[in-house]
Order: structure tokens, then C-alpha cells, then sequence
């Protein structure tokens, strides 16, 4: 048998990820080509406060921007798909505030 290089790991093991389950006959997240997601940003923009959902359905998507743009009145809320914003809640600028 050969000796391992200097380099080389001794352990030869593999390491196998399970797959991933699906539920209800649908695609998981992990294989989806195309996700959806809802966030809601804090006060001052700098990051996201709340992952909201997550959707591979865009319509879904759409419906639930509403009903969580009416949930949280006054906060900045994106529908993206990765980094393209497809909707947000626009927050007008106020006179000396620097921001929104």
C-alpha cells in the first residue's frame, strides 16, 4: 500500500451528505432554480431585521408582500429574487432625516 505524500491526508474516509427530503411531492429550496423572499429591514436600513418567507411560487410571493406590507405600516419591505428587488415599500423622504 502506498504511503500518503507529505501533503496528503492520512484519513482516506469520505464524508456523504445525506440528500435532501422533499415534502409533499414538491422541490425542496436547496434544488429550486428560482426563490422568492420577503425581508423586512430595520429602522435604518442596515440590514435585515426578519426573513418573512421564502416561495418558489411568484403570485405567492406577490400575495404575501401585501399582507405583510399591511402587518408592518412604516417599515421598508422587499420582495426579492436573490438581489433583483421585484417590490418594495417605498418610504418617503422627510425634510433633514438623510434617509428614505
Amino acid at each position: 500500500m502506498r504511503q500518503p505524500g507529505k501533503y496528503e491526508p492520512k484519513c482516506q474516509a469520505r464524508i456523504i451528505a445525506p440528500k435532501p427530503k422533499t415534502g409533499g411531492g414538491g422541490d425542496t429550496f436547496a434544488n429550486a432554480t428560482v426563490v422568492f423572499r420577503i425581508d423586512v429591514w430595520l429602522d435604518d436600513d442596515s440590514g435585515i431585521e426578519r426573513e418573512v418567507m421564502l416561495a418558489t411560487d411568484l403570485a405567492l410571493a406577490r400575495k404575501w408582500f401585501d399582507d405583510v406590507a399591511e402587518k408592518y405600516p412604516g417599515k421598508l419591505i422587499t420582495l426579492r429574487q436573490r438581489a433583483h428587488v421585484l417590490r418594495s415599500t417605498e418610504r418617503r423622504l422627510t425634510h433633514g432625516t438623510g434617509g428614505w
